[in-house]
């Protein structure tokens, strides 16, 4: 779907720039949602819809406008060379260069090139007609990386919540809750490997049992290290 909107946005001009951003936030928040109901969460209370916020934050809304960019600037370049305005192009290129020598050169008084090879060649009017062409791969390409970058953002929170809220039954907490203490328990498993793996100083030791203690939530723990 995401392909065949961006396809079909990026090809029809003005008419597709308006109409792809809603599309393209629709899409976004359509996959979130089909990410959190497959992994068991409805999303349809007040206190869910914490977490959909959170996940499209989590998405780069840029490339949106990156596209956008893209889109207004091929379009811009077609109509300079259906029109052959070679000022305008030049301009927009960023060249100080004058074309009229080389068009003097390549040119013969009619307006043929002196090589009749290059008359065979397609003239640049008829590539300026190839980019709706291109504008719907752009287009198609930019829609499809929203939606998979979305996708894994959903997934990744979603795959967290449902593992702690099965792994932690007695616990009613919500999706996002689930997740931040699902990921507070990974780094805290993560540190503990890593000091059981190098040997730390006393010192080292009493910063990394702070840490955990504020990972878990409890900041008044008192540690006692025997083997210092």
């Amino acid at each position: 779907i995401a392909v065949l909107q961006g396809a079909v946005t990026g090809a029809t001009g003005v008419v597709g720039t308006a109409i792809d951003i809603p599309f393209s936030l629709a899409l976004t928040l359509r996959t979130i949602y089909q990410s959190g109901r497959a992994h068991g969460f409805e999303l349809n209370r007040a206190k869910e819809q914490e977490v959909v916020e959170y996940v499209f934050k989590q998405v780069d809304l840029g490339s949106i406008a990156e596209k956008q960019t893209l889109l207004v600037s091929l379009r811009a370049l077609a109509n300079l060379l259906e029109t052959q305005d070679t000022q305008q192009l030049q301009k927009m290129l960023g060249s100080s260069n004058d074309l009229e020598v080389l068009r003097k050169w390549l040119s013969n008084a009619d307006g043929t090139f002196k090589w009749s090879w290059l008359n065979h060649v397609p003239q640049i009017s008829i590539l300026s007609k190839l980019a709706p062409l291109a504008g719907a791969g752009i287009g198609a390409i930019y829609s499809w990386k929203l939606v998979d970058e979305a996708s894994l953002k959903a997934q990744h929170i979603f795959s967290n919540a449902q593992q702690y809220i099965l792994q932690h039954p007695d616990e009613k907490v919500d999706v996002l809750t689930a997740f931040e203490k699902a990921i507070s328990a990974s780094q805290v498993h993560a540190l503990l490997n890593e000091s059981s793996v190098d040997p730390l100083d006393s010192a080292d030791q009493i910063a990394k049992v702070d840490v955990f203690s504020e990972l878990l939530g409890h900041k008044n723990a008192t540690v006692t290290l025997n083997r210092y």
